[in-house]
C-alpha cells in the first residue's frame, strides 16, 4: 500500500509547481502590463504599499521573471535607489556602521585586485 502513495505524491507536487509557474507567468504578464502605464503603476504602488509582504512578494516575482529590474529609467525607481545610497551613514547603529566600513574595504581592495 505504502508503494502506491509515491506516485500519487509526485503526481501532485507536479500539478502543484505547474500550478505555481502558471501563477508567475500570469502575473508576470500583469506586472509588464502595470509597468507600462505609469499612472496604472503609481497607483497601484500606493495601494499595494499598505500591504508591504504582499508588495514584496509581487516585486520579487516581477525581479525573478524580469518583469522588473532596478535599471530600469523610472524616475520612481531610480530616485529610491538613490536614496538608499546617498543615505547618511550618521543613521546607522554602531554594528551597521561596522558592516559598511568593512564592506566599504573588502569593495576597494576588490577593485585593487582587478
Amino acid at each position: 500500500m505504502s508503494g502506491d502513495v509515491q506516485p500519487a505524491r509526485e503526481l501532485s507536487a507536479r500539478i502543484i509547481l505547474k500550478i505555481k509557474n502558471t501563477v508567475r507567468r500570469v502575473l508576470a504578464q500583469g506586472i509588464r502590463y502595470v509597468y507600462s502605464r505609469p499612472r496604472l503603476r503609481r497607483g497601484l504602488s500606493r495601494g499595494l504599499k499598505k500591504f508591504p509582504a504582499l508588495h514584496r512578494y509581487l516585486l520579487r516575482i516581477g525581479q525573478n521573471t524580469g518583469a522588473v529590474s532596478f535599471t530600469s529609467s523610472s524616475s520612481e525607481t531610480s530616485s529610491a535607489q538613490s536614496d538608499v545610497l546617498t543615505r547618511p551613514l550618521q543613521n546607522l547603529s554602531s554594528r551597521a556602521a561596522q558592516i559598511h566600513k568593512v564592506l566599504k574595504t573588502v569593495a576597494q581592495y576588490g577593485e585593487e585586485i582587478q
